[in-house]
């Protein structure tokens, strides 16, 4: 693949994750499209998590506890005080939330652990409850479900 068409391609995904992240969910306090964000916030992640030449930012948690969340059209990066675990996104296997604790509305809302599978690996994403682990959800769902279908 040329630079080119890498670079093509990097765009056309964060085209549509970020149409799946603002149809299935929206910017919550702290996580937010990556354009939408503040510069100074863009450039704090960017400064934690570097962007290699072909990838792309797409969405950005910045949270209250210092803690870091990146999701690139290469990688998904997530962490705080520079210590930080990265998965690559064609690795994604599943993404989860505990739907069994769902009674009401408001425990919906209050929902904010992301359970994710990625290459045998299991992880918990802790992040704020609401629209945007809403939209965060949605776009790893969509990713998880295009991995399996690439590998089948």
């Amino acid at each position: 693949m040329t630079a080119a068409s890498s670079s093509t391609s990097a765009t056309n995904l964060k085209i549509v994750l970020s149409s799946i992240f603002r149809r299935k969910g929206g910017a919550g306090q702290h996580i937010q499209l990556f354009d939408d964000m503040p510069r100074e916030l863009r450039s704090a992640l960017l400064d934690e998590i570097p962007l290699t030449q072909d990838e792309a930012a797409v969405i950005g948690y910045n949270g209250p506890d210092d803690s870091r969340l990146l999701l690139t059209t290469e990688r998904l990066v997530w962490g705080r005080h520079c210590q930080f675990i990265e998965v690559r996104i064609d690795e994604i296997d599943d993404v989860k939330i505990d739907l069994s604790r769902i009674q009401s509305a408001e425990d919906k809302a209050s929902l904010k652990t992301l359970e994710l599978s990625a290459d045998c690996r299991k992880f918990s994403l802790a992040l704020e409850p609401g629209l945007g682990l809403s939209g965060l959800w949605n776009v790893l769902h969509h990713l998880a479900v295009r991995n399996r279908r690439a590998r089948d």
